[in-house]
């Protein structure tokens, strides 16, 4: 089968390892035939590394013990946009019940059980981006001090990373809702997909440094400019320096639980 298969020390090799760990693939760059199927590797395999790396660093967040039991009542506020962040909260995993998270007077979000919140505050200096509120009968959460949190995050500058990335995207998805609703749209998927294409001022089916600020600044107008180079760093899975339609729709699980 590997007839005609002549490697020397000339070939150029790209390695990557699936996900399972059980195999891996070789593609030789000097073939134009693997080229795109390299590329979509790499892009797969820094998508799940990055998620990966969040996973691991809400788990350490789990682990921590120097945390207050706060329960709340339907109806009861946890944190109102604009005030100071002091804390950041972690939903209880079987009991927390669900927190509605309001930008403007709208709902654009929903926690429940396994959730954290509140960090973006704490790690950016910045107030609370927007309310959230306790929605179900009851909400119980776990609630870790500032002082605590950061210094936990200094012991672990990769998980201190992966949440800063997680944070960015959070804000990132408020901006584009409210970019929506300034359009006068909804935040329904094809809401959402036309506001990518609204941002796309110059139609390439891509959105550049700018185009993202433009949205960021929806939101937060003093949003700094390296935290946008870093937002799009992260978002931009294939690396090519802008966001696709298609990475853009990866940041919203609606596009995956409804097949789009």
């Amino acid at each position: 089968m590997f007839e005609g298969w002549i490697i020397n020390i000339s070939t150029i090799l790209a390695c990557f390892f699936h996900n399972s760990g059980d195999f891996f693939f070789f593609y030789p760059l000097n073939n134009g035939r693997y080229l795109a199927s390299s590329a979509s590797a790499k892009k797969t395999l820094n998508k799940k590394w990055k998620g990966r790396t969040l996973a691991q660093a809400k788990h350490l967040l789990r682990l921590q013990t120097n945390v207050k039991a706060l329960s709340l009542k339907e109806g009861e506020v946890v944190y109102k946009e604009g005030d100071e962040g002091k804390s950041m909260f972690i939903v209880e995993e079987h009991n927390g019940g669900t927190l509605e998270v309001q930008h403007d007077g709208h709902t654009v979000h929903l926690y429940h059980g396994g959730d954290s919140f509140g960090e973006s505050s704490l790690l950016f200096e910045r107030p609370r981006s927007s309310t959230v509120i306790c929605v179900s009968k009851e909400c119980n959460l776990q609630e870790m001090l500032r002082s605590d949190f950061l210094e936990l995050l200094e012991s672990s500058p990769e998980s201190a990373q992966a949440l800063k990335d997680m944070c960015r995207k959070r804000l990132f998805k408020k901006a584009v809702k409210a970019f929506s609703r300034a359009k006068n749209r909804g935040l329904e998927n094809d809401d959402l997909i036309q506001a990518f294409h609204d941002a796309d001022q110059d139609r390439t089916g891509y959105l550049s440094h700018n185009e993202v600020r433009d949205i960021m600044h929806k939101i937060d107008p003093n949003f700094p400019d390296h935290e946008i180079a870093a937002l799009l760093n992260y978002i931009d899975f294939d690396q090519d320096g802008q966001c696709s339609l298609q990475e853009f729709k990866q940041l919203f699980r609606s596009f995956e639980q409804r097949g789009y």
